[in-house]
């Protein structure tokens, strides 16, 4: 799967959400900013429970919660007239003029 099909996949579940598509592309932006912040929680929480509680976390919840960390990255994105592949390269390039050794 390519960044455009990411997007593609994305777009698609907004449209067909009621709620969703009735959003602005700020109100879309401030609705994708805070559940990207929530999944992360969430993702920060498998680490809590697998380095502090010593309760392995299988592949599927690990998935799913990053899942949903992308889902909100990539309409955080698109909201701001943007592509996940504008954001690869520029992230690339910035972390390559900060470390060296990645270039």
């Amino acid at each position: 799967m390519d960044t455009h099909e990411i997007e593609a996949y994305v777009k698609k579940s907004i449209k067909s959400s009621p709620r969703l598509d009735q959003l602005t592309d700020e109100q879309m932006l401030c609705f994708a900013v805070t559940g990207l912040n929530e999944e992360a929680g969430e993702v920060a929480g498998l680490l809590c429970r697998e380095v502090y509680k010593r309760a392995y976390m299988p592949d599927y919840k690990w998935l799913e919660e990053l899942g949903d960390v992308l889902w909100y990255l990539t309409a955080a994105t698109l909201a701001r007239g943007l592509t996940l592949e504008e954001l690869w390269q520029y992230n690339v390039e910035k972390l390559e003029g900060r470390y060296e050794e990645l270039r």
